[in-house]
């Protein structure tokens, strides 16, 4: 499980002799199984929150806590995706996609056999014995998913994962990443059923898009700034299918989201 609850959580920085507040006074709650999205404007902490969530900083007041328990450090049950890949380039697509799992000292076979049925799932297996500079963007995006989803998370962080693609290699991935929540929270409820199913996957999504946010997030946390802090939640429940993106719902709740961001914290017209 990977319910996730921030309470009055704080993060400064030291700069050239002066305290710095990236975030203060952030209270989340993140219910296991949840996409939630995160977006505001440039400087306002939203990458700050993201790598507090992953335990690669800790805050400087308040608490994170998972599954009830303080979040003191990484926890292997996190993985996290960056925009640039953090792709080794001497190594191939299969090297990259196993190496958590190597560090872990997981067991040659296993590794074997997750590499492979994650390559296999993201369209990668033709390509695991090329090198990074042998792909497009969009290929490493996807061997830095496959990275990720070997580790066999139950809370997945990206932070602006997509933005440096083109528009249609975007929405690609944007809809592979929407399957595998839709596929791991389905076999989740399974496995709750007494079936043999694997924990849910909770994504948390840092992202400067409207679109992106509305696409990928069941609830939408939009951040302001100075210093940076939740300014408003959105409900988003038209999200869970691909279609959703060419529905009317969509771009009202889009229109909506620029509104707040455009006007501060305010009701949404035209939206649940």
């Amino acid at each position: 499980m990977s319910e996730v609850e921030l309470r009055e959580v704080g993060v400064d920085y030291k700069s050239l002799g002066r305290t710095v507040t990236a975030i203060d006074g952030i209270d989340l709650k993140i219910p296991d199984g949840d996409a939630l999205s995160i977006i505001g404007p440039s400087g306002c902490g939203k990458s700050t929150l993201l790598y507090a969530l992953s335990g690669l900083i800790r805050p400087t007041r308040g608490s994170i806590k998972i599954n009830g328990g303080e979040l003191s450090g990484q926890r292997r049950e996190t993985a996290l995706i960056l925009q640039d890949y953090g792709l080794f380039p001497w190594n191939t697509v299969f090297d990259n996609a196993a190496l958590g799992l190597r560090v872990r000292h997981v067991h040659k076979d296993e590794i074997n056999a997750e590499v492979e049925k994650i390559l296999r799932r993201l369209g990668l297996w033709d390509m695991r014995d090329r090198y990074p500079a042998q792909l497009s963007g969009g290929q490493r995006q996807r061997v830095a998913i496959a990275r990720s989803l070997a580790l066999n998370p139950d809370l997945l962080l990206m932070d602006e994962p997509f933005s440096s693609l083109d528009a249609l290699t975007r929405e690609e991935l944007q809809n592979t990443v929407l399957e595998i929540w839709r596929e791991r929270n389905l076999n989740g409820k399974n496995s709750s059923n007494g079936g043999s199913g694997v924990e849910p996957l909770t994504i948390v999504l840092v992202t400067h898009s409207i679109e992106e946010a509305a696409f990928l997030g069941k609830r939408i946390a939009v951040m302001g700034m100075d210093p940076g802090r939740v300014i408003k939640m959105v409900g988003n429940n038209g999200m869970g299918e691909v279609e959703y993106r060419n529905t009317s719902a969509f771009y009202n709740r889009c229109a909506g989201l620029r509104g707040i961001l455009k006007d501060g914290a305010k009701e949404v017209v035209g939206v649940e």
